[in-house]
């Protein structure tokens, strides 16, 4: 539609400067209408304003040609954009046709804490039953208690902290501790490894929220020399 506005223009300000030249050359405006833009460019022109009007032609000649080009290229573009949007349309509902079984399996967060919440319970109900089920070494295990009670009132960093049991068996330790926020949670675990790391390198930590806001935090450590199970 827009292109054959432009055309209707075009040919409408041709018309008029034919009818301008026409009049302006004392030749009759039939003869001007009937003839084509060769014909009215061969009219001598003695006044400069029949000569202006002339390259006035010419020139809108020129744009007109210039413009149908442009319009026949944006037409081929859009042609072209319209195919590919049509494309990536079908691409997509083909990919959501396809994915539509795997996004039916996609949990939520409370499905993914769930799960989570769930490892860490098997994974201290595992470690438990080990620790149960080993054997006290009479010598070291007594002695590995005692130490980690001692240190623990001797350091006044975790002073906050409540120590409520240790216990050790042929390999491995377990300590039980309470803490009343975060901030004395994150402090038992960066004192931890520097309070009895050289003796007991190797740790796994579970914390479990009380009713009252404290944590209860449990830690599995392993004899130096042993891995954790």
């Amino acid at each position: 539609m827009k292109k054959l506005n432009y055309v209707l223009i075009a040919v409408c300000s041709l018309a008029i400067v034919i009818l301008g030249v026409a009049f302006y050359s004392g030749a009759p405006i039939d003869s001007a209408l009937a003839g084509n833009a060769e014909e009215v460019g061969k009219i001598s022109f003695n006044n400069p304003e029949m000569r202006q009007a002339q390259n006035d032609i010419e020139r809108l000649k020129e744009t007109l040609i210039a413009m149908e080009g442009r319009l026949n290229r944006t037409e081929a573009l859009l042609r072209e954009l319209h195919s590919e949007m049509a494309s990536s349309r079908q691409k997509t509902t083909n990919h959501f046709e396809q994915a539509g079984p795997r996004l039916k399996k996609v949990l939520t967060t409370a499905q993914i804490e769930q799960s989570n919440r769930q490892q860490r319970e098997q994974a201290v109900a595992r470690l438990a039953d080990y620790f149960q089920a080993e054997a006290i070494d009479s010598a070291w295990s007594p002695k590995m208690a005692g130490l980690i009670q001692d240190r623990f009132l001797n350091t006044e960093t975790l002073a906050d902290v409540r120590l409520i049991n240790s216990d050790c068996r042929a390999s491995l330790c377990r300590i039980e501790v309470e803490v009343d926020n975060p901030d004395e949670m994150l402090l038992f675990e960066t004192e931890l490894p520097a309070l009895i790391g050289e003796e007991l390198p190797r740790m796994t930590t579970f914390s479990e929220e009380q009713g009252n806001g404290s944590s209860r935090v449990t830690v599995y450590l392993a004899r130096k020399g042993y891995k954790l199970p």
